[in-house]
């Protein structure tokens, strides 16, 4: 298979102008990280391999477990178009390597004459060959004499621009996923009693890092005033934002949060002459563990347990005795799921 692979990636090529390769990689802890699949490229091409498909290539590869074995997504654009193949091995590892191959298959296409005889088939030859590519010098080699009436390659010099590029372009993979998660909640110290309540958020993803804004309302509890028939309803609601380290373990991660709250507790007196209103400002710093895991790549499921340590503590009076004042500290638990995407990636040029 991966013979046949690599002799239709022989086949479709075409010499063109160096280029810059770009390589966006996605895999669980563990597995083999962006700079060891390019290291593994450069290892494969050297300095001295042309970029085909017009100088410029994009790769994308996503690695998953799946059951027992491992399965990897890996999409090449170029400006003919567009190959995505889904590959499936026992480890990550093995998968990784297969990466390597067809990424370096693809900057230099003559790797494939080699590769494919290791595979036991021997691609078909073009319907129409094209001419050797010409290569860039290799800057620690000595200088090729150039033909008789063809100009010589510029060298690369501080100010040339038409020097010679390294076709591995180091680019550091800092892409960017989105979020919503959408949970029930229960409290407990913040108001009268054990209490639900619900939130949402709207998340950034890094690859080992987090950040949300939410909110979050919590459904009023009763709370009476001893020897009289006269209660009050309190409720509250805060805007929540924290930021996380995310330490993971395959499919699954731990995310690891400080924050802030600011909203409003509010309540209303009953079985009194007067009915009285009130709403007091609720400003409080948050701690945080979660255990995030991943159904799918767009589908999570979490639980967090929360503590909250209040700034100041809102308190509610009926007839100048307090009702009910908010604790020191409260403790939440959440649990819900979470609805990821990813941001369309920007092309970078070239230059």
């Amino acid at each position: 298979m991966l013979g046949r692979v690599l002799g239709a990636l022989l086949t479709a090529s075409a010499a063109q102008t160096p280029g810059r390769v770009q390589i966006h990689w996605e895999a669980p802890a563990g597995c083999p990280h962006s700079a060891e699949i390019e290291a593994g490229v450069h290892r494969l091409v050297g300095t001295r391999a042309d970029v085909r498909a017009s100088g410029d290539l994009d790769v994308e590869g996503r690695i998953r477990q799946v059951g027992d074995a491992w399965s990897m997504d890996l999409e090449i654009e170029t400006a003919t178009g567009t190959r995505t193949r889904e590959l499936s091995a026992k480890t990550c590892e093995e998968l990784a390597e297969i990466a390597i191959v067809v990424i370096a298959v693809t900057v230099d296409d003559r790797l494939a004459l080699g590769l494919t005889d290791l595979g036991g088939e021997s691609s078909p030859p073009s319907a129409d060959p094209s001419p050797p590519p010409t290569l860039p010098k290799d800057p620690q080699g000595p200088p090729e004499p150039a033909s008789e009436g063809e100009p010589r390659e510029p060298e690369e010099r501080p100010g040339n621009r038409r020097g010679i590029r390294d076709p591995i372009a180091r680019v550091p993979l800092r892409e960017t996923s989105g979020a919503i998660t959408l949970s029930g909640a229960f409290g407990l110290g913040m108001l009268p009693g054990p209490t639900g309540g619900f939130s949402g958020a709207f998340v950034l993803l890094w690859p080992h890092a987090r950040w949300e804004l939410g909110a979050t309302g919590w459904i009023p509890r009763s709370q009476g005033l001893a020897g009289t028939g006269a209660s009050a309803d309190i409720g509250a609601w805060h805007i929540d934002s924290r930021g996380c380290g995310v330490p993971s373990v395959r499919t699954v991660e731990f995310p690891l949060c400080v924050g802030a709250q600011a909203g409003a507790m509010s309540g209303r007196g009953h079985g009194v002459e007067t009915p009285d209103q009130a709403r007091l400002p609720w400003f409080a710093f948050e701690g945080s563990a979660a255990i995030n895991a991943r159904a799918t790549s767009f589908l999570a499921v979490f639980v967090v347990a929360r503590l909250t340590i209040p700034v100041t503590r809102p308190g509610f009076q009926i007839d100048d005795t307090v009702v009910h004042r908010a604790g020191s500290a409260s403790f939440s638990a959440v649990a819900g799921l979470e609805a990821r995407w990813k941001w369309p990636r920007a092309r970078r040029s070239a230059r």
